[in-house]
């Protein structure tokens, strides 16, 4: 009730031409994206907060030659490029990825021109991951290194850290395992020299990169024991709708179906599914709905024993029409 009514007076703020004052109350009364993103995943209130310092315009249309007019414009120019990247991070969630695109091209070149470069470095990485969303992988990869070569030019530990690791994440993708692990090694050691510490993992979106590479190529154990200590550092130190942890649980989901444990594997994919369902998380709610058609597809081969076993049609047919609707579901 307390986010509706900030909301609405950032609405008749602008209305009224004060849009300083309005982004003083999305940044520190609303709490920007740190609040509405990272705590609680309000990412529809977030982009539609943000649509209105555009005044309503979607944001491919909001950055061509004719945005000098618009609210957010009125700002001084680094709150223009925070701007800019939250919407893209409301945007990538919601699955609006070409408009998030936009969104951090437009910051990016804001960032240039103040030489910052760990925020352009930044905000490369947001773009490739946009670009893998997008399945866009050459686009991705490039963005990575991109990333990379900002961060070393920065000398930031920070952003070397997840440009490794997001380029070893493209990489990744792209069937280039060896490259991709060292990427991630990489990761780890820039990890080890930021936080002094050497006992953990890689974590946050870093850990679920490298734990879905580990997955694929058949290391469940190793990824299994990352993920479970991503989900403990995230749960202990992080936000509680931080979405890598849903990502956690649908590796942990994953791996348990994979050894036979099919009913924690479903009920771990569900609490996913209503956790992605509620926030709109597009990404969320593909992942989850490809574990839970891998489910039924396990299930099925669990009732019939054997293809030529003709008591097990109906309830392989049961499964094969369930996995069918899982992956519409995922698809649109």
């Amino acid at each position: 009730a307390a986010l509706d009514l900030l909301e609405e007076i950032v609405y008749h703020t602008l209305r009224a031409g004060d849009v300083a004052n309005a982004w003083d109350i999305y940044c520190n009364r609303i709490g920007g994206y740190w609040n509405l993103g990272w705590r609680l995943g309000a990412y529809e209130r977030g982009a539609r907060i943000c649509r209105g310092f555009a005044n309503g315009r979607c944001s491919d249309l909001a950055l061509g030659d004719d945005a000098a007019g618009l609210p957010f414009r009125q700002l001084p120019e680094p709150w223009q490029a925070i701007f800019l990247n939250e919407w893209a991070l409301y945007l990538k969630h919601l699955g609006c990825l070409e408009a998030a695109a936009c969104c951090l091209k437009a910051a990016d070149a804001s960032d240039h021109r103040q030489a910052n470069w760990p925020n352009v470095s930044t905000g490369c990485q947001n773009l490739a991951e946009v670009r893998l969303l997008s399945g866009r992988l050459a686009a991705g990869l490039q963005a990575g290194d991109e990333a990379l070569r900002l961060a070393e030019h920065a000398d930031d530990i920070i952003e070397r850290m997840a440009s490794h690791a997001l380029r070893g994440h493209a990489r990744a993708q792209r069937g280039e395992t060896d490259a991709a692990l060292t990427d991630f090694q990489d990761a780890l050691s820039w990890q080890y020299q930021a936080e002094g510490q050497t006992d953990l993992p890689l974590y946050s979106l870093r850990g679920v990169y490298h734990a879905l590479l580990l997955t694929r190529l058949g290391r469940h154990a190793e990824a299994m024991r990352m993920t479970e200590a991503n989900k403990e550092v995230l749960l202990r130190y992080g936000e509680p709708q931080d979405d890598d942890i849903p990502k956690c649980h649908l590796i942990l989901a994953d791996l348990a179906r994979e050894r036979g444990n099919l009913r924690a594997a479903r009920d771990m994919c569900r609490r996913v599914h209503a956790w992605a369902l509620e926030r709109d998380a597009k990404e969320i709610l593909c992942w989850s709905a490809l574990v839970l058609a891998r489910i039924e597809l396990d299930e099925a081969v669990a009732v019939v024993g054997s293809p030529h076993d003709r008591t097990a049609l109906q309830p392989l047919n049961d499964h094969a029409a369930a996995c069918r609707h899982v992956l519409t579901d995922g698809l649109q």
